[in-house]
């Protein structure tokens, strides 16, 4: 399974689909349906589904390892709030924001019992929910919650780390849809600066 994974992780899914379809196939065998191993397969096969855009069998693979850890391994275990996060995720990506937000704000604070506030998954979470509240027009919150992450990042993973970057778009983007160009455009010359500073 682990070369799948790698695969995956380096965007080869014509690479990766065959060896994680196999190690799925060989775990229910050898594991059972509900064994965790399974799941994590179910999970990886998934997102190689989703980076292909093939949304209808990731969220298939995600709902079914989400339901079955549920049962067997309990809400706060971390492998069902991983589950429990990516199928809300494959709901964002089909623009399913009903389906996708009580999924997050679920996972959310089962994250911060287990993880931590600061935990990156936690802070991913976060801002999914953040983007929510932008696209739902509730702009002073998603603001906000931009904000507290961006300060939790620049303080953790310091100024220039890609995932604090991408929160400060996110500020910019919010910006924008609020109808503040000049506050837009302040953050993105930050992040310019800080790119080519990089």
């Amino acid at each position: 399974m682990q070369l799948g994974v790698l695969y995956r992780e380096q965007r080869r899914a014509d690479d990766a689909e065959p060896l994680l379809h196999g190690a799925l196939d060989a775990s229910r065998r050898v594991h059972g349906v509900e064994a965790r191993q399974t799941l994590d397969a179910m999970d990886e096969l998934a997102q190689v589904h989703m980076a292909r855009e093939n949304y209808t069998e990731g969220e298939r693979l995600e709902a079914q390892a989400l339901q079955v850890a549920r049962r067997t391994l309990g809400e706060d275990d971390p492998a069902t709030i991983t589950y429990m996060n990516n199928l809300s995720y494959v709901y964002s990506l089909q623009k399913r924001a009903t389906e996708a937000k009580p999924l997050y704000e679920a996972a959310f604070p089962i994250m911060c019992r287990v993880w931590g506030d600061e935990h990156p998954y936690t802070l991913e979470t976060r801002g999914n929910l953040a983007r929510m509240m932008g696209e739902e027009g509730r702009f002073g919150a998603g603001e906000a919650e931009f904000k507290a992450i961006l300060e939790i990042k620049r303080r953790v993973l310091g100024d220039s780390h890609a995932h604090t970057v991408n929160i400060l778009i996110d500020l910019a983007d919010i910006h924008e849809l609020q109808g503040r160009p000049a506050d837009a455009a302040a953050a993105y010359e930050q992040v310019l600066a800080i790119r080519r500073r990089v």
